[in-house]
């Protein structure tokens, strides 16, 4: 049977706020994103979910593999599945397919009097194509499994004070950069809390 810590409240809003959700994002004309004016539509994040190996949908990371009775736990790379849509500012005058290209993904941590071992910036390229007025599923890697063991021998170092607070909390950020058909670059985020922590997915 599997065991958890108990699942953190996710948080974002990107455009609009998305119904039982609250919290703070980009979208077109709101800070953290830029470019919408120019190519006549906004993209609104609809749906948000982690995804690992142990299939665990809560936004929480698993640093460390278990053994679960002679066979190693499901684990490896951490990604985030989102869902986009796109509307026209004018039904009359449609936007044109609007391409993400690349994204990078930021983790600041929450409680700054912890101690807590930086993770690094990722920037990577990606390919999501939405149409006019349309929508687009895509996963994107938040965090590999090489991350996951640097950042645990750096807590082991005895450099870092975590004072036994696991999980920890960290603000995940992801920017999307992209632009449209016609040439005509734009950028949003997306914001949610994630736990980094042990758990048992067994």
């Amino acid at each position: 049977m599997k065991k958890s810590l108990p699942l953190l409240l996710v948080s974002m809003m990107v455009l609009i706020i998305l119904p039982g959700c609250g919290g703070g994002g980009g979208g077109s004309g709101s800070p953290g994103s830029s470019g919408f004016e120019d190519v006549g539509a906004s993209i609104t994040i609809t749906s948000s979910s982690h995804s690992d190996p142990a299939g665990s949908d809560s936004w929480q990371i698993d640093l460390t593999q278990n053994n679960c009775d002679g066979e190693p736990e499901d684990w490896g790379d951490d990604f985030a599945v989102l869902g986009f849509a796109a509307e026209s500012y004018d039904e009359n005058f449609p936007s044109g397919t609007l391409f993400i290209t690349s994204y990078t993904v930021e983790y600041t941590p929450q409680l700054f009097e912890l101690s807590l071992p930086p993770v690094n910036k990722y920037d990577l390229t990606t390919s999501v194509a939405i149409s006019p007025d349309g929508s687009a599923e895509a996963t994107f890697l938040i965090l590999d499994a090489g991350a996951k063991i640097e950042y645990m021998e750096d807590l082991n170092s005895g450099l870092y004070d975590s004072l036994g607070e696991d999980p920890y909390l960290y603000d995940l950020k992801i920017t999307f950069f992209g632009d449209d058909e016609f040439g005509e670059d734009f950028d949003f985020s997306f914001n949610t809390t994630i736990e980094f922590g042990h758990y048992n997915k067994c």
